[in-house]
């Protein structure tokens, strides 16, 4: 075996531990965002196998979770995809994914109401427990304008399910 083999073994059981730590975290996101459990692991796996051909190489992201998020988060958007949140879903946290609490169907009907900025920053602020920084850096706004819009997004997630407009 070569020092190249070595590395190559070393750079792919990194990946491979990160990835297992990763792969919930970055589904959960995508199907808060997108409200579709069932095509959540197929944009998550694409947004892995970006950050793989990045992975050990100059250009490897900093904060590789949350930049797979992002890659995932966008080509959702770029997909369009849009599901009826009036059906019922599956519970958003599978009970063997640790036992975090499911976010309750009424407020994942109002997140879905919300406009592209404002639902993509609810999801990586409450979903993905990202800094406004870093928020900030993985959507390419000001801070200023993190703050300003997850101020936007509350204030119009509790007026919608105060008065029931999520329907």
């Amino acid at each position: 075996m070569t020092v190249i083999d070595d590395v190559q073994m070393e750079r792919e059981a990194d990946f491979e531990t990160w990835y297992r730590s990763a792969w919930p975290r970055v589904v959960r996101a995508v199907e808060v965002y997108t409200g579709d459990s069932a095509s959540a692991p197929d944009l998550a796996a694409d947004a892995f196998a970006k950050t793989l051909r990045r992975w050990g190489a100059p250009d490897q992201p900093r904060n590789p979770t949350s930049w797979t998020i992002a890659v995932a988060l966008n080509a959702a958007r770029r997909a369009h995809l849009r599901r009826s949140w009036e059906k019922e879903r599956q519970p958003l946290v599978d009970e063997s994914d640790g036992g975090q609490p499911e976010v309750d169907l009424d407020l994942r009907r109002a997140i879905a109401r919300l406009p592209t900025r404002m639902r993509k920053v609810i999801v990586l602020r409450y979903v993905v427990d990202l800094p406004d920084r870093e928020i900030a850096v993985q959507m390419g706004i000001s801070e200023g304008t993190v703050a300003a819009t997850l101020h936007r997004a509350r204030a119009r997630l509790r007026e919608n399910l105060k008065d029931g407009s999520y329907d």
